[in-house]
């Protein structure tokens, strides 16, 4: 009885705390658009539970913030929000939350300037859901993860061109010049758990209870044997 009640509590622990987990789709490209066959589409799709996508800098010089050309801020139109993820279903380009948050940082010594990463939130995402990502470069052209009207060149997973931190590098190709290339990353982290009024959300006080009840009544048995 004892065992039957412990694997009951972990049971509906287990279901109330889902462990977020995100896949990265990539789908290489077959010359349907006149695209080439050199590159490849891709998207993030959430396999379970919830959480925040940023897209990160690609840093390349850990001696010195002002050797990293290709952070974002310098070529892309983050600031102003002309950044985001694409609705799979309808095509939309959706505008980045304006957030932001240092994902890596690294000093050499006291000597040396701190270099850092930053990531650039996306949006919150759930499981089941997916979603494309798109960015403006400084000269107003935009291009796009999967295939949109905005698409040109893109790929994921440039493993040989892997920036510090060890960032897997995606890299989108613009038809305009100074930049005619952005490279960046993608990570997310877990969301917190929903909740309403302030308080958890009541399968999540079921479950809580049941497992502590059945905890509870475990230790009181063990207590009389």
């Amino acid at each position: 009885m004892k065992n039957k009640l412990l694997l009951l509590a972990s049971f509906f622990c287990l279901s109330a705390f889902a462990a977020f987990q995100y896949e990265i789709v990539i789908e290489p490209y077959t010359n349907a658009h006149n695209e080439g066959t050199g590159g490849n589409y891709f998207h993030i799709h959430v396999t379970s539970g919830s959480g925040t996508f940023y897209i990160v800098d690609k840093i390349n010089n850990l001696m010195s913030m002002s050797g990293n050309n290709e952070v974002l801020a310098r070529v892309a139109k983050m600031s102003t929000l002309e950044y985001g993820y694409i609705d799979m279903a309808t095509g939309d380009l959706v505008p980045g939350t304006g957030n932001t948050i240092i994902t890596n940082e690294y000093q050499h010594s006291q000597y040396h300037e701190r270099v850092y990463q930053t990531g650039y939130e996306v949006g919150t995402f759930s499981a089941g859901e997916s979603f494309g990502l798109w960015i403006t470069n400084l000269k107003g052209s935009i291009n796009t993860s999967i295939y949109t009207q905005y698409s040109y060149y893109g790929s994921y997973g440039l493993e040989k061109k892997k920036g510090e931190f060890d960032t897997v590098l995606a890299e989108f190709d613009y038809r305009t010049k100074k930049p005619n290339v952005i490279f960046f990353g993608i990570t997310g982290y877990e969301a917190e758990a929903p909740a309403v009024s302030g308080q958890p959300l009541p399968g999540t006080l079921a479950s809580l209870a049941l497992a502590a009840g059945a905890m509870g009544l475990c230790r009181r048995k063990r207590k009389k044997s």
